[in-house]
Order: C-alpha cells, then sequence, then structure tokens
C-alpha cells in the first residue's frame, strides 16, 4: 500500500497510484487525509528508524517477531532470507506447507516465500499491464491481495486490472472473474465487474470472497458473483446486505463458520458479515487511536490487514498504531505485537517494533506473518511452546445412590492463552460393583457438577481442562454411592 519514494523507478508510474488513493496512498498522504478527517496527527508518522532495546527476556506466553525475508532496501532480489528484496510487499498468503505468498504490489509480481526465507517469484515479470500466462510472461497491475487454497492454488485481487486472478502451483495465471471494467455488474465470472479489489478470502466450502472498495462480493465455486453486503456508497451504516455501507475495505477473511470480517479502514473498524449477509460492527468505536477493549471501547488506527485464526482470533495490521492487533471471539480487543513505535526490530512481542504493517496471514500452528510495508520485509510473529493448562478434581465424595453428590475441581493455565478454559468431568467404575451408564452429571462442563449414580459402587471421576491447542486430565478422585 505504501509508496514512499525511496528510488527514482518509484515516481514512474506514481500518476497511476494517484488515481486509486484509496488503495494506494502512501502513508504520509494517508496520514494527512485521517488527521484532517480526525483533528489529530496519527501514530506512527514520525522519520522511520530503527530503536536498540535494552536486554529483554520475554514472557513466557510472549510472542517474538522476527524477520522471515527481505533486505529492508526497496528493491527486486530473489534469494534466501535477508538477501531477498522487496518493493511494496503488500498482501500475504500462507498454505498449509507453510509457504508464505506475496502480493508485491507496485513490483507487479507475486512472491513464493519458503519456510527457511528462500524467495522466489511465482508469477509476474515486474511490469505494470495485463496477461495471462506462465510465470514472469504474466502482468499484473498493482496487486493488493492473495489468498492460496488447499490445492495450492494461489487468487490475487488484481486491483488496478478490477480482476480476481488464479495462480496454478505451477505459476500459469488466468483471469478467474471481471472483464476489467470498473463496475459491480454481478452474474457469470467472466462477465462480472469489479470496483478495485484489495483483498480476498476463501472459506472451506471453496468460497472466495472480495472486498471490492465499499462492498464485499462473493464468487461461488460455480463462477458466479455476487453481492454479500455494501451499498457501494462510502459509509459506515450496519444493516442487512446492501442496506450496510463500509468505507474503504482492505483486508477480509472468513471463520469456520462462514462469518466474514473485513477491515473498514477509513471507518476504523472491523465488521461483521453473517453468512446470511447481516453487517454489524465487531469491534472500533470509529475513532482513530489505538486503544485496547471491548468491541466499540477499542479503537484502531487505519486497519488495513486482516485474518482469522482456528480459533476464530481476528488478527488485524493496524498500519498507523504500528502494532498487529487481536481481537477474541467475544471482541475483547489487545495488542498482539508491536510496541507503537516505529522501526524494524525483532524480539519479543512488545518490544518489536513495525513500519506500516498491510497484509496479516496466520497458519494452523498460530504464526502470524505481516507484510511489514516500510520495512520491506516479511515478519513472522511465533508464540512459544505453550503448556498445558493444570486441572484437579476435589476430595473424594459419598451419598447414597440416586442422589446428587456435589464435585469440585480447578484448572488454571499460565500461559495466559486467549481462549477461555474449558472444562468436562468423566466418570468410570474401580470397584466391582456398579455400573457407570447408571451415572448422569448436571453441568458437567462447570467446575462445581453433581454426579447421580443409580447402582451402587466405587467410581472415579476425572476433570479435563482444555485451553484450546492443549489439554489435561488430572488422576481423578474417588467418589462412592451406597
Amino acid at each position: 500500500m505504501s509508496n514512499a519514494t525511496l528510488n527514482s523507478d518509484h515516481d514512474s508510474s506514481s500518476r497511476s497510484r494517484r488515481r486509486h488513493l484509496g488503495r494506494f496512498a502512501a502513508p504520509a498522504l494517508v496520514a494527512g487525509l485521517l488527521a484532517t478527517a480526525c483533528g489529530s496527527s496519527p501514530p506512527g508518522t514520525t522519520t522511520p528508524g530503527t530503536t536498540t532495546p535494552g536486554p529483554v527476556t520475554p514472557r513466557r506466553d510472549e510472542p517474538v517477531v522476527s524477520t522471515l525475508s527481505g533486505t529492508g532496501v526497496y528493491n527486486f532480489a530473489n534469494g534466501s532470507g535477508a538477501s531477498a528484496a522487496f518493493r511494496n510487499p503488500y498482501g500475504v498468503a500462507v498454505d498449509t506447507a507453510g509457504n508464505v505468498y506475496v502480493a508485491d504490489q507496485s513490483d507487479h509480481r507475486i512472491r513464493k516465500v519458503a519456510p527457511d526465507g528462500t524467495t522466489t517469484t511465482l508469477a509476474g515479470a515486474g511490469v505494470e499491464g495485463f496477461a495471462n500466462g506462465a510465470g514472469t510472461a504474466a502482468r499484473f497491475d498493482y496487486p493488493n491481495g492473495v489468498e492460496v487454497d488447499e490445492a495450492g492454488n494461489v487468487y490475487v485481487a488484481d486491483s488496478g486490472n478490477k480482476r480476481i486472478r488464479k495462480i496454478t502451483p505451477g505459476g500459469v495465471v488466468t483471469t478467474f472473474a471481471g472483464t476489467g471494467q470498473i463496475g459491480s455488474d454481478n452474474g457469470p465470472a467472466s462477465s462480472a465487474s469489479f470496483q478495485g479489489p484489495s483483498d480476498i478470502a476463501i472459506d472451506d466450502d471453496g468460497t472466495l470472497y472480495v472486498a471490492d472498495t465499499n462492498q464485499v462480493r462473493r464468487i461461488t465455486t460455480a463462477g458466479v458473483v455476487s453481492t454479500l453486503a455494501g451499498s457501494g456508497v462510502a459509509g459506515a451504516s450496519n444493516g442487512a446486505g446492501t442496506t450496510a455501507s463500509f468505507d474503504s475495505l482492505r483486508g477480509i477473511d472468513v471463520d469456520k463458520n462462514h462469518n466474514v470480517y473485513v477491515a473498514d479502514s477509513f471507518n476504523n473498524k472491523v465488521r461483521k458479515i453473517t453468512p446470511a449477509g447481516v453487517v454489524s460492527t465487531f469491534a472500533g468505536s470509529g475513532a482513530f487511536s489505538s486503544i485496547d477493549g471491548l468491541g466499540s471501547a477499542a479503537t484502531f488506527s487505519f486497519p488495513l490487514g486482516l485474518a482469522v485464526d482456528r480459533f476464530g482470533n481476528v488478527f488485524v495490521g493496524d498500519s498507523f498504531s504500528q502494532k498487529v492487533r487481536r481481537i477474541t471471539p467475544s471482541g475483547t480487543v489487545s495488542s498482539y505485537a508491536g510496541s507503537g513505535s516505529t522501526g524494524a526490530v525483532d524480539g519479543p512481542a512488545g518490544t518489536a517494533t513495525f513500519n506500516y504493517l498491510l497484509g496479516v496471514a496466520v497458519d494452523d500452528n498460530d504464526t502470524v506473518y505481516v507484510g511489514d510495508n516500510e520495512n520491506r520485509r516479511i515478519r513472522k510473529i511465533t508464540r512459544p511452546a505453550q503448556s498445558a493448562p493444570v486441572v484437579s478434581s476435589g476430595p473424594p465424595a459419598s451419598g447414597p445412590a440416586g442422589t446428587d453428590v456435589a464435585l469440585f475441581g480447578s484448572v488454571s493455565d499460565a500461559d495466559n492463552w486467549p481462549l477461555p478454559l474449558t472444562v468436562v468431568w468423566n466418570v468410570r467404575l474401580i470397584g466391582p460393583a456398579g455400573n457407570v451408564s447408571s451415572c448422569s452429571f448436571t453441568n458437567r462442563t462447570t467446575l462445581t457438577p453433581t454426579l447421580n449414580c443409580t447402582v451402587p459402587g466405587r467410581y472415579v471421576v476425572q476433570i479435563h481442562g482444555s485451553d484450546g491447542p492443549n489439554g489435561d486430565d488430572d488422576t481423578g478422585a474417588a467418589v462412592t454411592f451406597t
């Protein structure tokens, strides 16, 4: 998204970029617009630089930021890790093997970064244009967003060409949807039109969702384009379908329940869209700042990239706060990585620094990848290995058969994993007498259930606790029914 002038070849297409101010404006220009709108200067607009913090020991549960690829110099170069170079890394996506795909926007290429940081060109010649074909024979026009399906096909929001492009694992590029004309026509993919697609997401069933300026478009596996939500006119209204409005949509993703989330950038909000097309505000008051909190108590600073993990947490590249923000399924917003200062410091998430975050992706191991645009790098945010919660059932208990016996348990998790801890009780027989099938729990998923066994005998109850990725079973407590 950023087009700050660092090299002379940066100027050659500046006139083209100005036509698409909402999508391609440089950070300083966007900052000025937002400052005018909000009456204050946005954070993160100071002169870029790298700070050197003192020695920091990360908390056991604190993520760690590292650089996966990129020298930090505005250039094009393939290679390993820090020998590779990007011009404007925008959208990112990650496949099941850990390969990261990057829309290098002003370089008009789609890059591929292997798990070890080795960077290659998947498609595009670095020349602005439109052409299908294999590898470097293909042409893109300011590609913004990328997504990858389970088969390894990469989908590109080719914003300047007003098309959705598809790249096979072998690098063959075709047009998946869009005529190339500016518009919002629905229908078969070959006759549909787009205003300026900025990002793309794919559902488990193969449905594609496109953030298209002020609308969310949907493309079925049969290739039919429709409008899921948005009137097309800038606004901030919640509601169903085209009664809702957005203002400059950027990042988009979809959860396992088919809910779509979008970074509504100029509204400084994250919006949620149900499968039926009902739009609500998931988080953000609309004010331009960076305050953590629940739902509308939180604020964002021009959110751009967005990704949903397997647990329903939403990660947001909050571009001018220089932070990756996390929103839990219940809507609680917190700062996941980034001190808020501008820089390129790796290390513990709380002291790491970024410079104008754009695309965000998350893999099944809870690793977050970001396009750190002004740093010309792909950054990686890794969670340390997590410990399981510790659970314990209470002291032995007893009671007459056919009556409720109260049980007591406890659970704790030192990792502060952002999902709620869950528990479930189980029962087994330890004596010759008794029958487990005669037993039933009340409030089985709480720490204070009751157990009723109608057949006398000696039983053991065990509590299982889980924080999502990890679980633990205690040794159990005896319960006797007489």
